[in-house]
């Protein structure tokens, strides 16, 4: 091993592969030194930031992150780090800082580009949450969300309603013209239903063709009808197959939170029923929870 040639390896050679930014400040947050083997990374070009405060030249929200940090490290021992998302080259991305002290009041910055990991994260938590035919929230999400909706709900004295919804006549569908036809029908489904209810509202497709829209403040029965007739209704120009002139239809069960009602489940089961009482009528409509209906 030739040590000499070791030897002769500079400082600024050993960071030019390290992907990082590290910086140097003193103790009032002013930038003293930097180096970066990435400078695509840096948020200014350096005649902009050395002399200044690391916090005068970061956006508002991002310097109360990286202040709360190296304020951490004034204090205490070890690193304190935060996690920010900055525009660089016309672009989000996504950085981890990380903050300590160094020797004779100076303090270290050394920040990461972490936006390949936080979209993986991102991702995760999206596929965790969603229908990965539709888009839509999955059954996971309605059960965690209705559950906390309904805490509030008894905290706060208000209500919530459930619209369950079952495509009409699915299986047959799907039989006659294929489970590639039926996948289609049930994206244009979620597609209509979401467009036919406001953005505060999680639609959800909770498993086969069933979809449950989670409306989570007083609403009306009236209110509750017309969303009801509205769904159906842009579903009308929807045909089964591009051959056929039939129509896809939908039957729907509301029920309510205001009537005791404290899980999930029993909401979700009340809605159930009264979407079953519509199949019995017919479908193509909807029918609001009655306790009789348990008898059919």
């Amino acid at each position: 091993m030739n040590t000499e040639h070791y030897k002769s390896i500079t400082v600024d050679e050993i960071f030019s592969v390290i992907p990082d930014l590290i910086f140097v400040l003193d103790a009032n947050n002013i930038i003293k030194e930097y180096r970066a083997g990435n400078t695509s990374d840096l948020y200014l070009p350096p005649n902009q930031f050395l002399g200044q405060s690391m916090c005068s030249v970061l956006p508002k929200e991002t310097a109360k992150l990286i202040k709360s940090a190296l304020d951490a490290a004034k204090h205490k021992e070890g690193i304190t780090s935060v996690e920010y998302l900055l525009p660089v080259n016309e672009c989000e991305k996504w950085f981890e800082a990380r903050a300590c002290r160094s020797t004779h009041e100076r303090f270290i910055l050394l920040v990461r580009d972490i936006t390949e990991r936080k979209n993986k994260e991102i991702e995760i938590r999206f596929q965790a949450n969603h229908d990965h035919l539709t888009g839509l929230y999955n059954r996971t999400f309605a059960f965690d969300f209705l559950n906390q909706k309904l805490k509030e709900c008894d905290r706060l004295n208000t209500t919530l309603s459930i619209l369950f919804i079952d495509i009409d006549n699915f299986k047959k569908i799907n039989d006659k013209y294929g489970h590639s036809a039926g996948d289609s029908i049930l994206k244009a489904v979620a597609s209509s239903i979401k467009n036919s209810v406001r953005g505060q509202d999680a639609v959800c497709r909770i498993g086969g063709d069933e979809f449950v829209i989670i409306m989570h403040d007083q609403i009306t029965n009236s209110k509750l009808a017309q969303i009801a007739n509205n769904i159906n209704q842009s579903l009308a120009e929807l045909p089964i197959a591009a051959e056929q002139q039939n129509n896809v239809s939908v039957s729907i069960g509301i029920s309510q939170s205001d009537k005791g009602i404290c899980s999930a489940s029993e909401l979700l089961r009340q809605a159930d029923v009264a979407m079953f009482h519509t199949k019995h009528c017919g479908k193509h409509g909807f029918s609001l929870y009655e306790p009789t209906m348990e008898k059919e």
